[in-house]
């Protein structure tokens, strides 16, 4: 399950996201905010995967916000919206690596199309040490559970830039990839 938040100040463009995105089983919206302080703020408490966010917002621009939610979350995707087609705008996307850039009116069609073809780099990074710690779970043998949990933290201790933001968030994703893995088995 991906986690979604969406930013933007307008109400009925934040409804109208929310109805699109629910609509794929894959992604959970896990918050709304409607400007870049309140994306911010989402963005420390919980781990997101994806942000739909506004370009021009009162307060700060969705290309400063994304900047600073880049600095705690590099692996966080970020795809822009906006009413204006300013080169200048789409120039500072690209410099944070915006994955889409999307103009407003957003249909259903983009978004979808999107969404289908979403491969976060962040559920990358993390599958190998995610799919170690499922196959430790279906084991019936706590000892040998208890003896590789030991391997997995340590291969992520080493493949982590180490900041402890970092590890919080790659263990906060193996624990949700975990549980909804438990989810789907039920």
């Amino acid at each position: 399950m991906y986690n979604v938040l969406i930013v933007d100040d307008d109400t009925l463009m934040r409804n109208a996201l929310r109805a699109m995105i629910s609509r794929f089983k894959n992604f959970q919206i896990i918050g709304e905010a409607a400007n870049g302080a309140e994306a911010i703020a989402i963005c420390r408490l919980y781990p997101v995967h994806l942000i739909f966010m506004d370009i021009i917002m009162p307060g700060m621009t969705g290309i400063e916000a994304g900047k600073k939610i880049k600095e705690d979350s590099p692996q966080t995707e970020i795809c822009i919206l906006s009413a204006y087609s300013d080169f200048h705008f789409a120039k500072e996307a690209m410099e944070l690596h915006i994955k889409k850039y999307f103009s407003k009116p957003v249909s259903f069609l983009d978004i979808s199309t999107y969404l289908e073809n979403f491969s976060p780099s962040t559920y990358k990074s993390v599958c190998p040490q995610l799919s170690q710690a499922l196959e430790l779970a279906n084991s019936q043998s706590f000892s040998e559970t208890y003896a590789g949990l030991s391997s997995i933290i340590n291969e992520i201790f080493s493949s982590q830039n180490a900041s402890i933001e970092s590890l919080k968030k790659t263990f906060i994703e193996i624990g949700h990839g975990l549980l909804d893995s438990l989810e789907y088995a039920d």
